[in-house]
């Protein structure tokens, strides 16, 4: 199968092979991919984004994000696809694989989590990400609002560079603030790790 895959499917603006109609499967793989955590369906990633349907978290259901909770990845996920066909059928060195996403020196897949004050400076830092086949990296730094709790504006500073920072709100108390950290290689389908950090702001959330 991986033999005959279309060479453009993974390119969103084409009519190649639709792929990402197993939420459960694709939940798991964007875990390993850096951006969710399985034991947290409200987190969010490449299967959508869910809500408990009460305290006991028996049961989930889509979150209020819609639709967007899953094609906000669909470009990403797409070409993870073409790269494992490429697995298939290609020697190592002919196929593309992800780069490894560093987040403060964590080289984990894991969630980082930082207990945070209001107005406190926050380093966000990729240095040690590389890739396995040598490609140039870009990055991206961008806020996950709809994951976290805090609905106020917050400007991330060199959010395309590998150095960047952020100043928690004196608003933000009492709430959380997600962070999903994105470098993508230069190799054919490009492809795109990620690292997840989530802020838990002190104090008690403004009404």
């Amino acid at each position: 199968m991986g033999a005959i895959y279309p060479p453009s499917g993974w390119d969103p603006n084409s009519k190649g092979v639709k792929e990402g109609d197993t939420p459960s499967f694709l939940y798991v793989l964007s875990g390993a991919s850096g951006l969710g955590d399985a034991q947290e369906p409200s987190y969010g990633g490449w299967g959508g984004r869910f809500r408990p349907d009460g305290p006991a978290r028996k049961h989930w259901w889509d979150s209020d994000e819609g639709p967007a909770a899953v094609t906000r990845w669909h470009a990403a996920r797409q070409a993870d696809f073409a790269a494992r066909m490429d697995w298939c059928v290609k020697p190592f060195r002919e196929a593309n694989h992800a780069p490894v996403a560093v987040l403060n020196g964590d080289r984990t897949r894991d969630v980082v989590r930082l207990e945070v004050g209001p107005g406190q400076a926050i380093v966000l830092n990729a240095g040690g990400s590389t890739d396995p086949d040598g490609d140039a990296l870009s990055f991206r730094w961008r806020l996950y609002r709809e994951a976290g709790t805090y609905e106020g504006a917050l400007e991330i500073k060199g959010a395309d560079r590998p150095k960047a920072s952020l100043v928690v709100p004196q608003a933000a108390g009492g709430t959380t603030i997600h962070v999903i950290f994105e470098v993508t290689d230069a190799g054919t389908p490009p492809l795109i790790s990620y690292r997840r950090l989530v802020l838990t702001v002190r104090g008690k959330a403004e009404r």
